[in-house]
């Protein structure tokens, strides 16, 4: 393989293929991103990756408060389509 490579999904950028990890890697700004081609997608960060668990850990609270006891059914503005 020659390298650099162009990223599947990566933005065009250009990067390196891991055989070992089965990613590629590559630089945005300061940061190093790793796209995953079987899933599609790039890897979180550490911080995006808490930042969706600090969104997730919200929601589960909103959610178990809204099916304690004595609170009923929700109503339609809180469910989602």
């Amino acid at each position: 393989r020659r390298w650099p490579v162009r990223v599947p999904g990566g933005g065009g950028e250009e990067g390196v293929w891991s055989g070992v990890l089965g990613l590629y890697l590559y630089g945005r700004g300061r940061e190093l991103r790793l796209y995953d081609p079987v899933e599609g997608r790039e890897l979180r960060t550490h911080e995006e990756e808490a930042a969706a668990r600090r969104v997730a850990e919200a929601r589960v609270a909103e959610l178990e408060a809204l099916l304690s006891p004595g609170n009923g059914p929700l109503p339609p503005e809180k469910r989602r389509h």
